[in-house]
Protein backbone atom coordinates (compact mmCIF):
# COMPACT_ATOMS: atom_id res chain seq x y z
CA UNK A 1 0.00 0.00 0.00
CA UNK A 2 1.13 3.87 -0.69
CA UNK A 3 1.00 6.24 2.07
CA UNK A 4 -2.24 7.35 0.80
CA UNK A 5 -5.26 5.75 2.68
CA UNK A 6 -7.24 6.07 -0.38
CA UNK A 7 -5.43 4.05 -2.96
CA UNK A 8 -6.77 1.29 -4.10
CA UNK A 9 -4.55 -1.97 -4.22
CA UNK A 10 -5.18 -4.05 -7.65
CA UNK A 11 -2.75 -6.31 -7.42
CA UNK A 12 1.20 -7.81 -8.52
CA UNK A 13 2.32 -6.56 -11.65
CA UNK A 14 2.86 -10.02 -14.04
CA UNK A 15 6.01 -9.58 -16.13
CA UNK A 16 6.49 -12.50 -18.49
CA UNK A 17 10.09 -12.69 -18.55
CA UNK A 18 9.82 -13.01 -14.40
CA UNK A 19 11.30 -17.12 -13.93
CA UNK A 20 10.22 -17.17 -10.19
CA UNK A 21 6.33 -16.56 -11.32
CA UNK A 22 4.77 -20.53 -12.24
CA UNK A 23 3.77 -19.07 -15.54
CA UNK A 24 6.79 -18.51 -16.98
CA UNK A 25 7.71 -21.72 -16.26
CA UNK A 26 8.69 -24.58 -18.82
CA UNK A 27 5.92 -26.20 -19.85
CA UNK A 28 7.76 -29.74 -18.43
CA UNK A 29 7.73 -28.20 -15.61
CA UNK A 30 4.16 -27.04 -15.39
CA UNK A 31 3.22 -30.60 -16.73
CA UNK A 32 4.77 -32.65 -13.69
CA UNK A 33 3.36 -30.79 -11.54
CA UNK A 34 -0.02 -31.01 -13.13
CA UNK A 35 0.11 -34.82 -12.86
CA UNK A 36 2.14 -34.83 -9.15
CA UNK A 37 -1.05 -33.05 -8.03
CA UNK A 38 -3.57 -35.11 -9.88
CA UNK A 39 -1.56 -38.37 -7.93
CA UNK A 40 -2.52 -36.29 -4.73
CA UNK A 41 -6.24 -35.77 -6.05
CA UNK A 42 -6.48 -39.36 -6.44
CA UNK A 43 -5.45 -40.79 -3.40
CA UNK A 44 -8.09 -38.65 -1.02
CA UNK A 45 -10.92 -39.84 -3.30
CA UNK A 46 -9.59 -43.18 -3.72
CA UNK A 47 -9.91 -44.02 0.22
CA UNK A 48 -12.99 -42.20 0.44
CA UNK A 49 -14.89 -45.45 -1.23
CA UNK A 50 -11.73 -47.76 -0.49
CA UNK A 51 -13.13 -49.04 2.52
CA UNK A 52 -16.55 -49.77 1.47
CA UNK A 53 -16.17 -53.39 0.64
CA UNK A 54 -14.54 -54.57 3.95
CA UNK A 55 -17.09 -52.90 6.40
CA UNK A 56 -18.38 -56.08 7.21
CA UNK A 57 -15.32 -57.51 8.85
CA UNK A 58 -14.87 -54.26 10.35
CA UNK A 59 -18.37 -54.22 11.98
CA UNK A 60 -17.35 -57.87 13.06
CA UNK A 61 -14.09 -57.35 14.49
CA UNK A 62 -15.47 -54.54 16.54
CA UNK A 63 -18.27 -56.50 17.90
CA UNK A 64 -21.24 -54.21 16.10
CA UNK A 65 -24.51 -55.19 14.29
CA UNK A 66 -26.25 -51.60 14.22
CA UNK A 67 -26.08 -50.88 10.43
CA UNK A 68 -25.93 -46.75 11.36
CA UNK A 69 -22.53 -46.80 12.44
CA UNK A 70 -21.20 -48.58 9.41
CA UNK A 71 -22.97 -46.38 7.08
CA UNK A 72 -21.74 -43.94 9.11
CA UNK A 73 -17.85 -44.78 9.07
CA UNK A 74 -17.24 -44.89 5.21
CA UNK A 75 -19.86 -41.44 4.28
CA UNK A 76 -18.12 -39.43 7.45
CA UNK A 77 -14.91 -39.13 5.37
CA UNK A 78 -16.84 -37.34 2.96
CA UNK A 79 -18.06 -34.76 5.43
CA UNK A 80 -14.25 -33.83 6.06
CA UNK A 81 -14.40 -32.18 2.30
CA UNK A 82 -16.97 -29.29 3.38
CA UNK A 83 -14.72 -28.10 6.07
CA UNK A 84 -11.23 -28.73 4.69
CA UNK A 85 -11.52 -25.73 2.06
CA UNK A 86 -12.30 -23.32 4.77
CA UNK A 87 -8.59 -24.01 6.08
CA UNK A 88 -6.67 -25.00 3.17
CA UNK A 89 -8.13 -21.98 1.02
CA UNK A 90 -6.77 -19.01 2.98
CA UNK A 91 -3.26 -20.60 4.27
CA UNK A 92 -2.20 -21.50 0.47
CA UNK A 93 -2.96 -17.23 -0.12
CA UNK A 94 -0.51 -16.62 2.67
CA UNK A 95 1.87 -19.21 2.91
CA UNK A 96 1.29 -20.28 -0.97
CA UNK A 97 0.30 -23.44 -2.57
CA UNK A 98 3.61 -25.77 -1.60
CA UNK A 99 3.22 -25.74 2.53
CA UNK A 100 -0.72 -26.91 2.83
CA UNK A 101 -0.11 -29.38 0.08
CA UNK A 102 2.92 -30.81 2.13
CA UNK A 103 1.68 -30.17 6.02
CA UNK A 104 -1.98 -31.66 4.65
CA UNK A 105 0.09 -34.99 3.15
CA UNK A 106 2.19 -35.56 6.21
CA UNK A 107 -1.08 -35.05 8.64
CA UNK A 108 -3.13 -37.42 6.19
CA UNK A 109 -0.56 -40.29 6.19
CA UNK A 110 -0.61 -39.52 10.32
CA UNK A 111 -4.25 -40.05 10.60
CA UNK A 112 -4.50 -43.08 7.84
CA UNK A 113 -1.91 -44.72 10.57
CA UNK A 114 -4.04 -43.87 13.07
CA UNK A 115 -7.26 -45.46 11.58
CA UNK A 116 -5.31 -48.91 10.78
CA UNK A 117 -4.47 -49.42 14.07
CA UNK A 118 -7.94 -48.34 15.31
CA UNK A 119 -9.05 -50.42 18.48
CA UNK A 120 -12.83 -49.38 18.78
CA UNK A 121 -15.27 -48.55 16.16
CA UNK A 122 -15.81 -44.42 17.37
CA UNK A 123 -11.89 -44.41 17.28
CA UNK A 124 -11.91 -45.29 13.52
CA UNK A 125 -15.33 -42.81 12.82
CA UNK A 126 -13.60 -40.12 14.17
CA UNK A 127 -9.85 -40.74 12.54
CA UNK A 128 -11.92 -41.48 8.94
CA UNK A 129 -13.39 -37.60 9.21
CA UNK A 130 -10.10 -36.51 9.97
CA UNK A 131 -8.37 -38.38 6.83
CA UNK A 132 -10.97 -36.87 4.80
CA UNK A 133 -10.42 -33.25 6.68
CA UNK A 134 -6.78 -33.54 5.80
CA UNK A 135 -7.30 -35.11 2.33
CA UNK A 136 -9.18 -32.07 1.34
CA UNK A 137 -5.93 -29.95 0.27
CA UNK A 138 -5.75 -31.11 -3.27
CA UNK A 139 -9.39 -30.83 -4.18
CA UNK A 140 -9.19 -27.36 -2.92
CA UNK A 141 -5.55 -26.34 -4.27
CA UNK A 142 -5.54 -28.12 -7.45
CA UNK A 143 -7.85 -25.89 -9.76
CA UNK A 144 -5.41 -22.83 -7.97
CA UNK A 145 -2.39 -24.49 -8.39
CA UNK A 146 -3.57 -24.83 -12.66
CA UNK A 147 -4.61 -21.31 -12.32
CA UNK A 148 -0.86 -20.13 -10.86
CA UNK A 149 0.73 -22.35 -14.18
CA UNK A 150 -1.52 -21.14 -17.06
CA UNK A 151 -3.07 -19.02 -18.75
CA UNK A 152 -6.86 -18.80 -19.19
CA UNK A 153 -6.60 -19.90 -22.60
CA UNK A 154 -4.44 -23.09 -22.03
CA UNK A 155 -5.95 -23.94 -18.75
CA UNK A 156 -8.51 -26.44 -20.43
CA UNK A 157 -6.41 -29.22 -20.67
CA UNK A 158 -4.43 -29.00 -17.27
CA UNK A 159 -8.07 -29.14 -15.41
CA UNK A 160 -9.13 -32.28 -17.57
CA UNK A 161 -5.66 -33.67 -16.53
CA UNK A 162 -6.55 -33.12 -12.83
CA UNK A 163 -10.00 -33.68 -12.66
CA UNK A 164 -9.75 -37.10 -14.08
CA UNK A 165 -8.36 -38.69 -11.13
CA UNK A 166 -11.47 -37.25 -8.79
CA UNK A 167 -13.86 -38.81 -10.66
CA UNK A 168 -11.98 -42.06 -11.12
CA UNK A 169 -10.66 -42.65 -7.80
CA UNK A 170 -14.04 -43.27 -6.06
CA UNK A 171 -14.74 -45.91 -8.76
CA UNK A 172 -11.76 -48.17 -8.59
CA UNK A 173 -11.12 -47.53 -4.87
CA UNK A 174 -13.69 -50.55 -4.00
CA UNK A 175 -12.24 -52.76 -6.84
CA UNK A 176 -8.63 -52.27 -4.97
CA UNK A 177 -10.22 -52.05 -1.51
CA UNK A 178 -12.19 -55.72 -1.66
CA UNK A 179 -8.96 -57.43 -2.93
CA UNK A 180 -6.83 -56.00 -0.54
CA UNK A 181 -8.80 -56.98 2.06
CA UNK A 182 -9.63 -60.28 1.48
CA UNK A 183 -5.79 -61.11 0.97
CA UNK A 184 -4.61 -58.74 3.87
CA UNK A 185 -7.79 -57.84 5.82
CA UNK A 186 -9.29 -54.30 6.28
CA UNK A 187 -6.89 -52.21 8.19
CA UNK A 188 -4.19 -53.55 5.00
CA UNK A 189 -6.86 -50.79 2.95
CA UNK A 190 -5.40 -47.97 5.42
CA UNK A 191 -1.20 -48.93 5.27
CA UNK A 192 -1.85 -48.26 1.59
CA UNK A 193 -3.08 -45.44 1.48
CA UNK A 194 -0.44 -44.55 3.55
CA UNK A 195 2.23 -45.83 1.57
CA UNK A 196 1.27 -44.34 -1.49
CA UNK A 197 1.01 -40.87 -0.34
CA UNK A 198 4.12 -41.07 1.88
CA UNK A 199 5.70 -41.90 -1.63
CA UNK A 200 4.18 -38.69 -3.12
CA UNK A 201 5.04 -36.80 -0.01
CA UNK A 202 8.25 -37.36 -0.92
CA UNK A 203 8.79 -37.44 -3.71
CA UNK A 204 11.31 -34.37 -5.46
CA UNK A 205 8.74 -33.37 -7.47
CA UNK A 206 6.59 -31.83 -5.04
CA UNK A 207 9.13 -29.67 -3.81
CA UNK A 208 8.43 -27.90 -7.35
CA UNK A 209 5.30 -27.07 -6.94
CA UNK A 210 3.40 -23.95 -7.83
CA UNK A 211 3.60 -21.50 -4.94
CA UNK A 212 1.28 -18.49 -4.73
CA UNK A 213 3.18 -15.89 -2.98
CA UNK A 214 1.39 -13.07 -1.14
CA UNK A 215 1.36 -9.76 -2.63
CA UNK A 216 4.03 -7.56 -1.96
CA UNK A 217 4.43 -3.60 -1.57
CA UNK A 218 7.14 -3.46 -4.35
CA UNK A 219 4.69 -5.01 -6.78
CA UNK A 220 1.34 -3.54 -6.10
CA UNK A 221 -0.07 -1.11 -8.52
CA UNK A 222 -2.01 1.70 -7.12
CA UNK A 223 -4.86 4.05 -9.15
CA UNK A 224 -7.15 6.48 -7.28
CA UNK A 225 -10.57 6.45 -6.39
CA UNK A 226 -12.49 7.17 -8.89
CA UNK A 227 -13.76 10.59 -7.32
CA UNK A 228 -10.48 12.10 -7.48
CA UNK A 229 -9.84 10.71 -11.54
CA UNK A 230 -12.99 12.72 -12.16
CA UNK A 231 -11.63 15.57 -10.36
CA UNK A 232 -8.58 15.37 -12.18
CA UNK A 233 -10.21 15.35 -15.53
CA UNK A 234 -11.99 18.42 -14.92
CA UNK A 235 -9.07 20.32 -13.60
Amino acid sequence: MTEKADDICLGEIDSPDDSEKPKSWPGSRKWRNVLLIALLTFVSPFGSSMLAPSMDKVMAEFGSTNTEPESLTVSIYVLGYAFGPLVFAPLSEIHGRRVPLLASSAMFVIMSIICAVSVNLPMLIVFRFLTGLKGSSSLALGPASIADMFVPQHCGKAMSAWNLPVLLGPAIGPLIGSYITQSKGWRWNCWFLVIVLSFCSKSRMLRHCSSAKPVERSSVVTINPPSEMLLDGLV
